[in-house]
């Protein structure tokens, strides 16, 4: 599509599109060691120092200063800390097409970001930061290439999104896999067979994860909550629940771990 056409095109330019932030960070990392982890958003990460690693598929990335890493949802990765570092970090929601993407890890110059930092500085606004931070991250969702954006290159069949997506926004209750296949139209006898060959984790595992993770980032983004607080958001029946749970996963209680 030519310039002029898109500008001439009312459909084009009035299509709703905007990127709605979920959790931000910029802090000193000295724990980064996350086995199989998985997310219902993108994920943008740009570490200022080197000292952590994305391991996917086999592969190690080794962030570092010169680079960002973005993460489509649904991309099983592991990370680890080889050292305490510096780092930046979305968890974003962006709409169609760029809803989800081929899984894996796109790494990209991190030119763009250490603009935007630049433009953060000195007499920036909350309304012209907030612009420049998503002008950051259209920037870098226009660098996947258009193919990775298609429904077949996702690797989920539509039904298994469905029920990931219920279970990441219900992640407080408790369900069955039997009221979760009924809602993604997915019949109950091959449900778990089919979750677990889209995702590489049982609807459980998924579940679990979801909570955990879901609880970690509060932990990091609200000071001020309540560890019960955060236990019952995470669907935990008290802080003794959540804490067992979080020091399996993790080696760490909930509160030492948002000391650290």
């Amino acid at each position: 599509m030519s310039f002029s056409t898109f500008l001439n095109d009312y459909e084009c330019i009035s299509a709703p599109f905007d990127i709605t932030i979920r959790f931000s960070g910029y802090r000193n990392v000295d724990m980064w060691n996350f086995p199989d982890v998985i997310y219902t958003d993108w994920l943008f990460y740009w570490n200022e120092t080197p000292g952590a690693e994305i391991h996917y598929q086999g592969t190690v990335y080794a962030l570092k200063p010169d680079m960002v890493a973005l993460i489509p949802p649904y991309t099983v990765f592991s990370t680890r800390a080889k050292q305490s570092f510096r780092q930046f970090y979305l968890h974003f929601h962006a709409p169609f097409p760029y809803d989800s993407g081929k899984r894996g890890i796109y790494i990209f110059p991190a030119e763009a970001v250490q603009r935007m930092q630049h433009q953060m500085t000195g007499k920036a606004t909350i309304h012209t930061s907030a612009i420049a931070l998503r002008l950051m991250l259209y920037h870098y969702l226009c660098q996947i290439p258009e193919e990775d954006l298609t429904s077949e290159n996702h690797g989920i069949p539509p039904g298994i999104r469905r029920a990931a997506e219920w279970i990441s926004r219900n992640r407080n209750k408790t369900v069955t896999n039997v009221e979760i296949a009924r809602y993604a139209g997915i019949p109950v006898n091959s449900f778990y067979r089919e979750f677990q060959a889209a995702l590489g984790m049982t609807p459980k595992e998924y579940r679990q994860t979801q909570r955990l993770e879901y609880t970690r980032q509060l932990l990091l983004s609200d000071p001020e909550m309540s560890i019960e607080e955060i236990a019952e958001l995470g669907g935990y029946s008290d802080r003794f629940q959540f804490s067992k749970a979080f020091r399996k996963n993790y080696g760490i209680a909930p509160a030492a771990y948002r000391k650290r």
